[in-house]
């Protein structure tokens, strides 16, 4: 009889001990995840905010300004894309005024040249529903999921930040 009772309780404890024992183990195993996707969420964070002060520092740059993007921060974009640590990989300036527009598009320097390589549109066509003219027209930083770049010479998808900046006047008159 006691063997017959002893034998039950010793396997109904070992499954309560081994029931205990693997929910503590799935608990540590899920935090262990979520610290491990925190830490890469705050790796990815800190590289984000390096485009976004990147784009703010160049709208600071050409606030107030006339409309000459290439001339005013052609060295800036040259020592930002100089940086092969940086995740900004091209910068676009587009400016306009009451009768036309440009885009200034600074991609990296090709070593041992420390000077981005620039191309500068004049007046080209572009769709009034675009994302970085919508940031200009709402005078708001935005992003832009990943997608087709601006730059005609590039095919690879990206993602982009746009802050609006201000002419001589108050008014918006471009974006980085």
């Amino acid at each position: 009889i006691i063997l017959l009772i002893s034998i039950p309780t010793v396997v109904i404890v070992a499954l309560i001990a081994l029931s205990a024992y693997s929910t503590s183990l799935r608990r540590e195993s899920e935090d262990a995840f979520v610290n491990s996707n925190q830490v890469f969420a705050n790796a990815l964070d800190g590289q984000l905010q390096t485009a976004v002060v990147t784009a703010r520092n160049f709208a600071a740059a050409l606030a107030g300004q006339p409309v000459a993007p290439l001339s005013q921060v052609w060295q800036m974009a040259s020592n930002v894309l100089a940086d092969t640590n940086s995740i900004v990989r091209r910068i676009n300036v587009y400016a306009f005024s009451s009768d036309n527009h440009q885009i200034v598009i600074f991609n990296p320097p090709v070593p041992p040249l420390r000077s981005a390589i620039v191309q500068q549109y004049f007046n080209s066509a572009i769709p009034a529903d675009t994302w970085f003219l919508q940031a200009i027209r709402e005078g708001k930083e935005r992003w832009r999921e990943q997608g087709q770049p601006f730059d005609p010479s590039s095919i690879q998808p990206v993602v982009s930040y746009a802050v609006p900046y201000t002419g001589p006047g108050s008014s918006y008159t471009g974006a980085v």
